[in-house]
């Protein structure tokens, strides 16, 4: 009998200690700030931004070096947000990289938010045996290439950089 009082006695403190961790997660509005419930009531610690500014996404791309011409292109590719405004939730936008004019690449983001002067990496491998490039030429990054953000500068989606064995 003691044991099975021992057993119920943990379930019980176990489930209070729990629901008290779940009551304290929920009713503190400070612990989200508002980011992950999209909560209006829950201001951020920043300045509040003006919702109406715009993004401004711009890149770079770059080929890592390498030591035979059987080896494939990896490019490392940034996509970075200049402008005043956030990238909001909802706002996709199209990114590719074409090899030589050969679309190598292509995809499409929607991200949560994309604060202003946040970016991301990544870093891409272009396979020779599917591509067929030649020894020397141009890989492109166009950024929004269906224009679906509004952007306080349209002209600085697209980025080359020449490569060569």
């Amino acid at each position: 009998m003691k044991k099975h009082l021992k057993i119920i006695t943990i379930i019980v403190l176990s489930l209070g200690i729990l629901g008290g961790i779940a009551y304290v997660q929920v009713e503190n509005k400070n612990l989200f700030k508002g980011q992950i419930f999209n909560d209006p009531e829950v201001v951020s610690d920043e300045q509040e931004k003006d919702s109406t500014a715009p993004a401004d996404l711009t890149g770079e791309i770059s080929v890592k070096p390498v030591s035979s011409a059987e080896e494939d292109i990896m490019v490392s590719v940034t996509i970075k947000n200049l402008g005043p405004g956030d990238l909001r939730s909802g706002d996709r936008f199209k990114y590719s990289i074409q090899i030589n004019g050969v679309e190598a690449f292509v995809n499409t983001d929607s991200f949560s938010q994309m604060a202003a002067g946040d970016n991301f990496t990544f870093t891409y491998p272009i396979p020779r045996s599917i591509y067929q490039y030649e020894d020397m030429g141009v890989i492109t990054l166009n950024i929004d290439t269906e224009n679906t953000v509004k952007e306080e500068n349209e002209d600085n989606n697209k980025y080359e950089v020449e490569y060569s064995y």
